[in-house]
């Protein structure tokens, strides 16, 4: 779903006389500010009529005109549940901002009837979201991913008629624990919906109690990854891996509690250091210093990321074990993989043991280049809180961590001399793309960047994907075929992807744009490749049809 923005343009002395008109029927409300949380209050209308006045006054005396008081901007609507209609009271409403929702702006809880109004808004972009007991936590719009989010902005006028249906809410409860037995008081632990977990935002959270027992509430329907981040702990995905890629998924289906979600935790290791200026030698404050654990072939996971704002020292714990690419983003400086790296595959890496604290790492920026852009859709809507990235033209990453664009989309990097190329990764719905309009890395429009060169415009423009499910079976049609590699071959679309059978024998293809393909199968140990419907003649395969974002289903194997 492409983001929409919002703009409701009313006059305001209008919309003055309709409040005056209408007070007395105003819906409870709530103080915007975010230090408590309680139940709102009716504001009592005061009827003010005139008197009569003596008629005969020898003096006059000329008065200034009134000042007409203007109403602050304000947004209001109405929660319910999705299923029945039925008004929630005591339903929390919140207005936030920033990258990962992290800055509370203002809130209101909901009167009997369901309503609520959040007054003194300044100008600016936000998103609302709202949740109530046993209901999901949704954004505005009824969906639940940040980069699916309806924003709302804020020009002087209220917004009204901003409502929630809220559905059902799930949870994810287990126990969290120190070697094995020890429970894990008060500790963070997380669930992010798996479909956008490499993008790291929108995360739902609950602490552990004195006997390391946690519930995450307020889940949607869908599928999580469940991760502990907390300070004095390794971070760790369920069930006991250090890898995100390797994360076991919970299935959530509302109303029901799926329990045992349980991990065993290990104490954190920590790596510290400063970030100076490498001609000088001087501090460099405000970095965002990133650490990244390599792993194994196809295991991957998210960086961990320390802001130093107004000091050039840092020290990043919550490590598992393993070994480390550091890198730095510094306003005004090249991005930097240490030690003075051009890319990820060849950093220095700093090995870390269980528990170990590493301390004296010196990390040099340097001047560069800025390379500015946006994401957008193809209709030029922008595409916020999803990640974009450079490489070097050998496909080796090149910048100190990805950037989550902006909410209006845009994104930059300081880069230290050299060429790049810019793309799209990470983005659910849309198919990954690279600046120069191409699906393909070698084709991509190559930026040469040297230091003081300011590159902007630097944008990219999505197509939303779509899919293709089925099956593969043997020959007589009915035996499932697991670990069958599945190839979406494109005809007169502009790229392919594959996908795997499961224990079953099922498939879906994601991440292809519209167009016409070929479907081919291998199965391990078998030169043969295999043609959708089925046969091993290419000749004789039949085309399958994408209209995204929908999904081609049915579109099943049989190995002849």
């Amino acid at each position: 779903m492409k983001s929409q923005r919002i703009c409701l343009l009313i006059s305001m002395l209008a919309l003055y006389s309709a409040i005056a008109a209408c007070q007395s029927e105003s819906p409870t409300q709530q103080a915007s500010s975010p230090t408590e949380i309680g139940p709102g209050e009716i504001e009592s209308t005061q009827v003010v009529t005139s008197t009569p006045q003596p008629t005969a006054t020898p003096t006059v005396t000329s008065l200034p005109a009134p000042t007409q008081t203007v109403p602050p901007p304000s947004i209001d609507g109405h929660v319910t549940a999705a299923g029945s209609g039925e008004p929630l009271a005591e339903a929390r409403v919140e207005i936030r901002t920033g990258q990962n929702l992290d800055d509370l702006v203002a809130y209101a809880q909901t009167d009997q009837d369901g309503y609520f109004r959040i007054d003194n808004l300044p100008d600016g972009v936000y998103y609302a979201l709202a949740f109530a007991d046993g209901y999901a936590r949704e954004l505005y719009q009824q969906v639940t991913a940040l980069q699916e989010a309806t924003v709302l902005k804020i020009e002087g006028s209220p917004l009204t008629g901003i409502n929630f249906a809220l559905n059902d809410g799930g949870s994810i409860s287990g126990v969290l624990t120190i070697g094995g037995d020890q429970p894990a008081a008060n500790v963070v632990v997380s669930a992010v919906e798996a479909k956008y977990a490499w993008a790291d935002v929108h995360k739902y959270h609950a602490a552990s109690d004195e006997n390391g027992y946690y519930q995450i509430s307020h889940l949607p329907l869908g599928e999580y990854v469940v991760v502990v981040e907390d300070v004095g702990y390794a971070t760790e995905f369920y069930d006991n891996t250090y890898f995100l890629s390797l994360a076991k998924i919970v299935e959530v289906r509302p109303p029901e509690e799926i329990g045992d979600i349980n991990l065993q935790l290990e104490p954190e290791g920590k790596i510290n250091g400063v970030v100076i200026d490498d001609e000088t030698g001087e501090p460099v404050t405000n970095n965002k210093v990133h650490l990244n654990l390599k792993g194994p072939p196809g295991a991957h996971t998210w960086g961990i990321v320390d802001e130093t704002k107004s000091s050039n020292t840092f020290s990043i714990g919550r490590l598992p074990p393993g070994k480390y690419l550091l890198s730095t983003r510094s306003e005004g400086y090249a991005d930097e993989i240490y030690d003075h790296k051009t890319g990820w595959e060849l950093a220095t890496y700093i090995q870390l043991e269980e528990g170990e604290e590493e301390s004296d790492i010196t990390l040099r920026m340097r001047k560069g280049g800025t390379i500015r852009g946006n994401l957008f859709d193809v209709d030029g809507e922008p595409l916020e809180a999803f990640l974009v990235d450079v490489q070097l033209t050998s496909t080796d990453h090149a910048s100190a961590m990805p950037y989550h664009t902006e909410m209006d989309g845009s994104f930059y990097f300081h880069m230290p001399p050299g060429t790049f190329i810019v793309y799209s990764m990470f983005v659910p719905g849309y198919v990954p793309k690279y600046y120069g309009d191409t699906y393909y890395p070698e084709s991509a429009k190559a930026l040469k960047v040297n230091s003081g060169d300011k590159l902007e415009g630097i944008d990219i423009y999505l197509e939303l994907a779509g899919k293709i499910s089925g099956m593969v079976f043997a020959a007589d049609g009915q035996t499932p075929v697991p670990e069958a590699q599945v190839y979406a071959f494109p005809l007169d679309a502009k790229i392919g992807a594959g996908a795997i059978t499961g224990p079953d024998g099922a498939y879906i293809i994601e991440g292809i744009p519209s167009g016409r393909y070929r479907i081919e199968v291998k199965v391990p140990g078998n030169p043969t490749t295999y043609y959708y419907p089925g046969a091993t003649d290419q000749s004789e395969a039949d085309s399958v049809i994408v209209s995204a974002p929908g999904i081609t289903e049915g579109v099943d194997i049989s190995m002849p």
